[in-house]
This record gives structure tokens, sequence and C-alpha cells, in this order.
């Protein structure tokens, strides 16, 4: 008779005859990916999950963070292998590379590369190919004006003026994606320029974009939560 390798594991009952692999243990899920990550799972799993992909409402949990814009899911919190899918709501890539609204600024050439390889996010090619060449041949000039004053109780004023000036368009507009997994849209944008030691800088501002961060989150957050229906949502 040959050697039988015998196992008790709780209520499971191993038996392992011959060159059979070692028993392994499940794999831990975690996967993230953007804001519509949840919902996508749920959409599935929530009927027809097995295993540590089973949805049981008695046991799982939503875990939503709009500071750091992120829905996370934990199928079985209690245990170790228990599932934890997470979507995180980013700004995309393609807008990432502009900068607009932080404190990114360019040189002349660094601009002029930047419109160049984005054409394909203009919403008008004409106006991509006239920004373009004026920025390709921009001019620009700065006039200082200094006021010193004061009076006979010792109060003393100086005001420090810089008016910069130029001949190129000051402002575009882009069709594209502002967030990971949706579409893209028309967005303006305003080329701020100041002169620094006697070089140009340049850096992207959009009150539009600004006003869609602050009132999109909420919007797009109640969207994908409506997946989460009869689970328990705990909010940071």
């Amino acid at each position: 008779m040959k050697d039988l390798n015998v196992t008790v594991t709780g209520n499971t009952l191993t038996v392992l005859q011959g060159e059979t692999l070692k028993p392994m243990p499940p794999e831990k899920i975690n996967v993230s990916g953007d804001i519509k990550t949840v919902s996508s799972f749920l959409s599935v799993r929530k009927e027809n999950g097995s295993g540590y992909q089973n949805i049981d409402i008695a046991k799982a949990i939503v875990t939503v963070d709009k500071n750091l814009r992120t829905i996370e899911l934990k199928t079985d919190p209690q245990d170790h292998y228990g599932a934890t899918i997470t979507g995180k709501l980013e700004i995309s890539e393609e807008l990432k590379q502009f900068g607009i609204n932080t404190v990114q600024k360019f040189s002349r050439q660094d601009l002029v590369k930047l419109i160049k390889m984005n054409r394909l996010f203009f919403d008008n090619k004409e106006k991509h190919s006239e920004t373009l060449l004026a920025f390709q041949k921009i001019e620009s000039s700065v006039n200082y004006s200094a006021k010193d004053g004061s009076d006979d109780r010792g109060n003393k004023e100086r005001q420090f003026v810089k008016n910069v000036t130029t001949n190129a368009p000051m402002s575009f507009t882009l069709n594209i994606q502002i967030f990971k997994g949706f579409p893209a849209q028309p967005l303006s944008v305003d080329i701020c320029l100041d002169i620094e030691e006697g070089t140009a800088k340049f850096w992207l501002e959009s009150v539009q974009l600004n006003e869609l961060m602050q009132s999109s989150v909420d919007e797009i957050f109640s969207e994908e939560l409506k997946s989460c229906t009869g689970l328990v949502i705990i909010n940071k």
C-alpha cells in the first residue's frame, strides 16, 4: 500500500497521494483603478460573486474619503483574505502635463513644445496653429515704475509696478479628459506671463477647471455610490 499524507484542517480532510502539489493558501485580492472600479465590481459580483469575491451585505463595508477622492470596498473586513476593491478619482494624465492651476512654470521653449505636441486636445486646430506660431515668435515688453512718498509724521509709502505686455494670444480652449474614466469636455485656459530675471516665464490658469473640480466630486461620488445600496457606507 502506498503511503498517504493526511491533513485535517478544521472540517476539511485532505488526502494526498504520490507527488501531489502542496496546498497553497488563497491569494488575497487587492484591486485598484479609477473611481468606477467599485461600481464595476459590484455590478457583476453583487449577484454572482463566489468565494472571497462574494458580496455578503452582512459583512461588506464601503469606506468613502472625499479628501483623498477614494471609494473602498472590503467584502469581509474580518477575514485576512477578504477582497479589497478601491476606486480613486484622479486627474487624467493628459491634463496633468499642462500644470493648470499649479505652481508649474514654463520657459518659452517649454511652452512652445507643450502646445506643439498636444494639437490633438485643441478644440480648434486653426487656433492651435495661430497660438503655436505666435509663441514661436513672441515679443514682450516690460515697463517698471516706482514711487516713494513720505509725510512729516514719519509715514512712508513705496509703490512698485511692473506691467508686462505681449503680442501673443493669451488664452485657448482644450477638449480634454479631466478625470480618468470620464469623457473629454471643453476647458477654457488662460496663459499668464511674467518676466523673472530678464526671462519670460509662463503658467496656465483656468477658473472653469477650478469650478469643475469643486462641483464634480460630489456629483461623481453620488452616482458611483448608487451601486452600494444595501451595504454599510462609512464616510471619512
